[in-house]
């Protein structure tokens, strides 16, 4: 049975503490339960996959890496989390989240450095607009058609 879900920007409260941010969109808990159930997992930020497959899991919801790299398919109705490069420290990665509906893509970017979501067309290659490292599709996780 699936669960609508829809899904708000959530900012990050620390400068790396993105998954957390990301989880409590999709969950819609706030960052400091998604934190503190996280470190309670033995997670520290910034928290590694593992953790955050093992919350999701925990909360009825399915990750599935679905590709790596350039060229993903994005498929309408669906929730994402992607990594890509951090615009902040050099050499790590920065989590957001994607949200599909009704033909275009909401990027929820939890950083401090963008102020607010922006909203693409499904027709715009991903390359165009983010380069991300992996892609995650979550499952159980619905966008309520409004």
């Amino acid at each position: 049975m699936n669960s609508s879900r829809t899904i708000s920007l959530v900012k990050q409260t620390k400068n790396n503490n993105c998954a957390a941010a990301c989880i409590s969109m999709v969950t819609g808990e706030s960052i400091e339960e998604v934190e503190m159930e996280l470190q309670a997992d033995g997670g520290k930020a910034p928290y590694g996959l593992d953790h955050i497959v093992r919350y999701f899991t925990r909360h009825g919801i399915y990750m599935e890496k679905i590709h790596s790299g350039l060229q993903t398919p994005i498929l309408d109705d669906s929730i994402y989390i992607a990594t890509c490069p951090s615009y902040t420290v050099a050499g790590e990665s920065h989590m957001i989240c994607l949200a599909v509906n009704h033909g275009s893509v909401q990027v929820l970017d939890p950083s401090d450095n963008l102020e607010e979501e922006k909203i693409f067309s499904l027709g715009v290659p991903v390359e165009g607009w983010i380069q991300c490292f992996e892609y995650f599709k979550l499952y159980d996780c619905t966008i309520k058609n409004s």
